[in-house]
């Protein structure tokens, strides 16, 4: 429930913002550009949650489409048939859509653009928006440093783009913070969400140099994997993992001889 009322009043706040506070709701329809699924269990389905919750309380009309890849031409198709439709407030979600985002907002003038994390913006009608991520980064690299016994710490990142870089930079200060002696090693999945089957030998990897690990990711599917990572660490013997995906979900691993899965979506 905090969860959900902490993205809606952030996206009621932003669109306060975007609309010039004095206009009213019904001049305004929000649509909503998800890179994922609206079941994700993170990304994504937070910002569908967020979105319902600014429904109930403005009254605002909005729509959605979600699983729009990060591809200029497909995110421009959805967006201009939601402008077609009358549309004039768009929520881009994902880092990917800000070139498209950045266009469209000059070749629109009278709709208003919203883009999550990013760079680019204007002054009139194209913003972004996004929370301080970097400071549950910290919290969890001070948690690592702690917990490691190797002094080798293993970081499984998303995409190389800025935010994520400044939740590693977050989180190696955090473990400088409580062990100098500390290294970290960060390794890429190049994926947002969906299974990591793909990267589990990498992951495996890391449960034989590095204790502990922090995985960065979006899928509901990760709690899965994470129990066969699980399996995986019980017979190496001691390696330690610590889990946050990108709607500060954390799962951790404080011993390898038995599951210890906890998550905090408050």
């Amino acid at each position: 429930m905090h969860k959900r009322w902490a993205v809606g009043l952030i996206l009621i706040s932003i669109l306060t913002m975007a609309c010039g506070g004095a206009a009213s709701v019904d001049e305004y329809k929000a649509a909503f550009v998800y890179v994922g699924p609206t079941d994700d269990g993170g990304w994504s389905q937070a910002h569908d949650v967020g979105r319902q919750y600014l429904v109930e309380q403005t009254g605002i009309q909005t729509e959605y489409t979600a699983l729009v890849p990060e591809d200029a031409t497909e995110f421009r198709t959805v967006a201009e048939a939601y402008i077609e439709q009358g549309y004039n407030i768009i929520f881009g979600t994902t880092f990917g859509y800000i070139d498209a985002m950045a266009e469209m907002a000059e070749e629109y003038p009278d709709v208003i653009f919203l883009h999550c994390s990013g760079y680019l913006n204007n002054d009139t009608n194209f913003a972004n928006y996004f929370g301080k991520m970097y400071q549950p980064r910290y919290l969890s690299g001070l948690a690592a440093g702690a917990m490691t016994d190797s002094n080798k710490i293993g970081y499984v990142a998303a995409f190389p783009i800025p935010e994520v870089i400044r939740g590693i930079n977050a989180f190696a200060a955090g473990v400088n913070e409580v062990n100098p002696e500390a290294t970290v090693e960060v390794v890429w999945t190049f994926t947002w969400f969906g299974s990591i089957k793909s990267v589990r030998e990498e992951e495996r990897v890391f449960t034989e140099k590095f204790a502990p690990f922090i995985h960065q990711n979006n899928a509901v599917e990760i709690i899965e994997e994470l129990e066969l990572a699980y399996q995986h660490i019980t017979r190496n013997g001691s390696a330690k993992i610590i889990f946050m995906d990108l709607t500060l979900k954390m799962v951790v691993l404080l011993h390898a001889k038995s599951i210890n899965l906890q998550t905090t979506t408050n």
